[in-house]
């Protein structure tokens, strides 16, 4: 077998195999005890911040992504907040560059079953995508575990989208 055909095989082996992580996701501290207790359930999708790219659960590589999707908690006067580390299978990933809101699954494709999507970023190489940080979506509750809850306060003086005065361009 030649060098090309052997870089082509392992490049097919590693695109064949089913992706999955630890990856962050953010949501209204006052669900975070049944998320917990029940895990992350896709019916609830897009009730608490959109559905960009499908109904279905979000995750990031950030928790500052993650964090934008937070709510304070109105138990404790700190208004702490939180943020899921989950362990997500992704399968194949369907990749997008663009918005797909309506979508309650990846598209269908005769060659591959596509189990998650993917939104690339707008620095995505050789595709430009239409986000930021790259966001993971996935449809079933058996792909998504949360593992760990994170709880925390924004420090005084924070310049994050929560807390940082609005811009106004004029």
């Amino acid at each position: 077998m030649g060098g090309n055909a052997r870089t082509s095989a392992a490049r097919h082996a590693e695109l064949a195999r089913p992706i999955s992580g630890t990856i962050y996701h953010g949501a209204d501290s006052q669900n975070i005890a049944q998320i917990l207790e029940r895990g992350l359930n896709p019916g609830y999708a897009g009730t608490n911040a959109g559905s960009l790219f499908g109904l279905g659960n979000y995750f990031a590589l950030n928790s500052s992504k993650a964090d934008i999707y937070t709510k304070p908690s109105r138990r404790y006067r700190s208004g702490a907040r939180c943020v899921l580390v989950c362990r997500v299978l992704l399968g194949e990933p369907y990749r997008t560059v663009a918005p797909c809101q309506t979508i309650r699954k990846p598209p269908d494709d005769p060659l591959r079953h596509l189990s998650s999507v993917v939104a690339l970023t707008l620095k995505a190489s050789p595709m430009r995508g239409c986000v930021m940080y790259p966001e993971f979506v996935v449809f079933e509750r058996a792909q998504c575990l949360p593992q760990y809850a994170i709880w925390y306060e924004h420090a005084a003086g924070c310049r994050c989208t929560h807390c940082a005065p609005p811009r106004f361009s004029g």
